[in-house]
């Protein structure tokens, strides 16, 4: 497997393969976090893009999470980037449904978040001060149980939203925004409010969230395989492209 010129960039990342426990998970980032498994959220063999396992949420309370290092996910102003491998449940009622978010809406304390919006819509909303959102919302015509890889990339000024490598709308100025600082962990599959909120209704499988980096200034092809698992070495890994 190639290696990740933006390896030390990593600040989370699974393919849901181990431990070998219902509710929790390693993350395989170079920090090799535990990631939590909460509220009904399981690793399952049902369904896998990549490997043999994903993590399946019902869409009633279920989150992911690292509750250790909250400062490291913190973006600031930096170029930033992440991206998951997501499969809708067919009958997801047309709901909003969370991805990635690192967000707690109860104390006004939201940095940004990236969902399916509760028509067919991409949507991203950041925060500079914790309480009033930017919202970029793009146009997506979902289908249940289809795999998709989802990414948000910011690069200087420039935020782009993809899915299959291909952007979705156009390029949001971000201009230099500096995003709230969420005394908060990270989450996947939901947000944090009185317990934990627009809740995935389906599965995800590797996912990737890289500070520092903003991977995606174009068009892509969508990754064939699961990410690098390390750093590129010399004269044995090659960079085959920015993933």
């Amino acid at each position: 497997m190639a290696g990740d010129l933006y390896w030390s960039n990593v600040v989370l990342l699974s393919g849901w393969e181990e431990p070998a426990t219902l509710t929790l998970a390693e993350d395989e980032s170079s920090f090799s976090r535990t990631i939590v498994l909460g509220s009904g959220a399981i690793r399952t063999v049902a369904q896998a893009k990549h490997g043999t396992h994903s993590v399946l949420f019902d869409g009633v309370n279920d989150y992911a999470s690292s509750t250790t290092d909250r400062a490291d996910f913190y973006v600031s102003n930096e170029d930033f980037t992440f991206e998951a491998w997501i499969r809708l449940d067919a009958t997801d009622g047309g709901v909003a449904q969370m991805f990635g978010a690192h967000y707690e809406r109860v104390g006004n304390d939201r940095s940004w978040f990236l969902r399916k919006g509760a028509g067919q819509t991409l949507e991203f909303y950041y925060y500079t001060d914790g309480v009033n959102a930017n919202i970029v919302s793009e146009a997506f015509t979902w289908v249940g149980d289809t795999w998709y890889h989802v990414a948000v990339s910011r690069n200087t000024t420039g935020l782009r939203m993809y899915v299959d490598g291909v952007q979705v709308g156009s390029t949001h100025n971000i201009g230099t925004a500096t995003l709230h600082d969420p005394d908060y962990f990270f989450t996947l599959g939901a947000f944090a409010s009185i317990g934990f909120d627009q809740n995935l209704y389906g599965w995800m499988d590797e996912f990737r969230y890289t500070v520092g980096v903003g991977r995606y200034p174009a068009a892509f092809t969508a990754p064939t395989l699961a990410f690098p698992r390390g750093p590129i070495i010399p004269g044995k890994h090659v960079m085959i492209s920015s993933m």
